[in-house]
């Protein structure tokens, strides 16, 4: 029997507003009622190639929503939850490190 994730992450559809497009990423999960230590990094890329932008935005969990707001309709973004003492390193364009949830868009 398979156990549980402690922790989900989903990504809403993208919506257009004032500031370009924008998604919604939820916390779900057993322990979600508990997020103390645990930030949430997004990388959001727009375009593709070598004409690709990506930029990521890494903040302090204190609830089970934060929205993300981009330019590029169609932009993908991924998302992790990771905790203080296991931050993640980027090299070479890739994440790498302990995760506790990550989502995508790009599946």
């Amino acid at each position: 029997m398979a156990v549980a994730p402690d922790y989900t992450l989903s990504i809403s559809a993208e919506s257009n507003g004032g500031v370009g497009y924008t998604r919604t990423i939820t916390v779900d999960g057993k322990s979600k009622t508990n997020l103390d230590g645990k930030y949430l990094v997004t990388a959001i890329t727009e375009g593709s190639g070598d004409n690709a932008k990506v930029s990521v935005v890494m903040f302090a969990l204190t609830g089970t929503t934060a929205s993300v707001s981009y330019q590029t309709k169609g932009a993908t973004v991924e998302t992790w939850i990771v905790s203080a003492n296991s931050m993640p390193k980027f090299t070479n364009g890739a994440i790498d490190g302990k995760f506790d949830a990550h989502a995508t868009t790009a599946d």
